[in-house]
């Protein structure tokens, strides 16, 4: 914004008029009676973090587009949600916004009897630290809370997640420190299941893994073209990080679209990219992973944590001016 809050505070009665985090609470429908931290970074970057809701992202708007793919139940409560029902697809009944988290027992098709994409989905958590914080080297929106996962004869996690959005920017940061607060060995896999959706999913969208184009043509395809949800998944191991790009021109009367995705490759060496072109979908997710996704649509290798043991999963989102 070019001025520092005290210069800034001569031109407003309240610096959360130019940037800020507001927690809410919803209150009807299959999303009623939970909470949303809602996040404005003054840079043209809204989105909601949904504390009910393992602290995902729900609505994402940049420069007033909405970016994330919502489903017909929108953002349906956890205490609507069973991820074993309609044999363990239960998920799919729930999987709506830019952001879902999947693990941590398993993410894919599992083979030990876990819902698809794990059975810690959808945890709510408690926020610890939700502000406008003015006096870091750059003001940012900072939202913090924490979650535990747990059965007493299986196993045991704990994940902490911080979420940065720098004021008057335009990207944010995603932190999670997933711990085994259990007293054996426990599996972990996980899996950042990102959904894009119209009018950013649209015209001439070019999408580059690291240096590797990938063919769209089923997005670009009329609707009802017959085409099947399909998904491609690319490596990225000895890397440090791996950046994931979107470019779009503008379309009609919506801006034109530049989004990068890193991803930090020490803990999420894979990415994996779903399109599901089908009427009524229109999805392209971007999902940062820790495995390999196999032939059969199950996780290549999942790692495991030892009691006590901790792994930090790192996240970057950013939007450019074409």
């Amino acid at each position: 914004m070019g001025m520092n809050a005290a210069d800034l505070r001569l031109h407003t009665g309240d610096l959360r008029q130019l940037a800020s985090v507001r927690a809410l609470r919803l209150l009807d429908g299959p999303e009623g009676e939970q909470r949303a931290s809602v996040l404005s970074s003054g840079g043209g970057l809204d989105m909601w973090v949904l504390p009910d809701r393992s602290m995902d992202i729900g609505p994402v708007s940049w420069r007033g587009m909405p970016m994330a793919w919502q489903h017909p139940n929108g953002f349906i409560s956890p205490s609507r949600h069973d991820p074993f029902a309609d044999d363990g697809s239960g998920i799919e009944r729930a999987l709506s916004g830019f952001l879902v988290t999947c693990g941590y027992d398993s993410v894919r098709h599992s083979t030990t009897g876990a819902p698809l994409h794990g059975s810690h989905t959808l945890t709510p958590a408690r926020i610890t630290r939700q502000v406008e914080d003015w006096r870091l080297a750059t003001p940012a929106l900072v939202c913090e809370g924490e979650w535990t996962c747990a059965h007493l004869s299986k196993q045991a996690y704990r994940v902490q997640r911080c979420i940065v959005m720098p004021v008057g920017g335009m990207s944010f940061t995603l932190e999670d420190r997933v711990e085994n607060i259990g007293h054996s060995t426990a599996p972990f896999d996980t899996l950042y299941h990102m959904n894009l959706g119209f009018p950013a999913i649209q015209g001439d969208m070019r999408l580059t893994v690291g240096l590797d184009p990938v063919n769209l043509d089923a997005l670009h395809a009329p609707l009802g073209s017959g085409h099947e949800p399909l998904v491609c998944c690319f490596s990225a191991e000895g890397q440090t990080s791996l950046v994931t790009r979107l470019q779009r021109s503008a379309c009609e009367t919506w801006p034109a679209v530049d989004m990068t995705l890193t991803s930090f490759c020490d803990e999420l060496p894979w990415l994996q990219v779903w399109q599901d072109p089908r009427p009524g979908h229109r999805i392209l997710a971007l999902e940062p992973a820790s495995s390999e996704r196999t032939a059969q649509g199950g996780s290549r290798r999942p790692g495991e944590l030892a009691p006590g043991e901790c792994k930090t999963l790192r996240l970057q989102v950013s939007f450019n001016d074409p």
